[in-house]
């Protein structure tokens, strides 16, 4: 596995609901070359996980009488979180954690060369780093 970028490669203004959000995980994946299960990270936003699942999961077809298919997620897609706490306007703690495919999201962020998983990470994967965008 070869890390292909530390873009974003998909943004949308706007309320943040669950269609918004289904829409920006469609436009993302759109944007993607088929079949590539990229190592994903968002906030804590409830709609992520369910939206991802949609998108990018594995759908098998409904087994017996009366049954509905079953949506799982793909072997090799990563998704990761990050939640900020905050007190006072300020930032009070920061929680990182892999919710899906923890072994191909470290693998992945140790090929862009990090050890570890934390905000400046995830700030840097998504091209959102406060000392890249100094004026």
């Amino acid at each position: 596995m070869v890390a292909d970028s530390q873009l974003v490669v998909s943004l949308m203004v706007g309320q943040r609901t669950d269609d918004q959000t289904l829409a920006l995980v469609q436009d993302a994946h759109a944007c993607l070359r088929a079949g590539h299960l990229p190592a994903i990270f968002t906030d804590a936003f409830a709609s992520y996980e369910s939206a991802l699942l949609e998108v990018f999961g594995h759908r098998y077809p409904a087994t017996g009488q009366g049954r509905r298919p079953v949506t799982r997620w793909r072997q090799g897609l990563a998704y990761g979180q990050v939640k900020k706490s905050y007190t006072g306007g300020r930032v009070d703690g920061v929680e990182v954690r892999a919710v899906h495919g923890k072994a191909h999201l470290e693998h992945g962020l140790y090929l862009l060369g990090y050890t570890q998983r934390n905000t400046s990470v995830v700030e840097r994967h998504n091209g959102t780093s406060r000392l890249h965008h100094q004026r």
